[in-house]
């Protein structure tokens, strides 16, 4: 399992706790996600706080279940089970629960991929964020 990003340390002492330290490869924070979205099975956001997270609709479109801390921005995206799983900070146990439970179910994990690629399709391709654009800025200037 590849892991990227900081501010990771409980998940880190979770995983040497659970003895599944030598399965997992950390990479640190990267610019360029796209080949590890390639090359993953899941999206794990850990933020203790969070805007609209742009990285979990990337993740989305690559068809990765997401795996989300129960914080704003992330409640936003992230239904539990529709789309990913969400977690109470501080429980990284619980982030690896959502892991296993998925990674055993694959008609759930399959359920979940399919929605992301959808949901991405259906509420931000490039043709749809478009057109919201385009219908504000025509609110705005029919306001004028």
């Amino acid at each position: 399992m590849n892991i990227i990003g900081s501010g990771l340390d409980s998940f880190v002492e979770q995983v040497e706790k659970d003895g599944i330290k030598d399965l997992i490869t950390w990479h640190g924070s990267q610019l360029n996600l796209d080949d590890y979205f390639a090359n993953s099975d899941f999206y794990i956001n850990t933020s203790f706080a969070e805007g609209f997270s742009l990285s979990i609709l990337e993740a989305m479109a690559h068809g990765l279940p997401i795996i989300a801390s129960r914080v704003t921005g992330n409640i936003d995206i992230v239904k539990d089970n529709v789309n990913g799983f969400l977690f109470e900070l501080d429980t990284p146990e619980t982030v690896i629960e959502k892991i296993v439970i998925c990674k055993l179910n694959r008609k759930l994990y399959q359920k979940i991929s399919l929605n992301n690629i959808n949901l991405i399709k259906e509420y931000f391709s490039v043709q749809q964020m478009a057109a919201k654009t385009k219908s504000i800025y025509m609110e705005i200037l029919n306001e004028q």
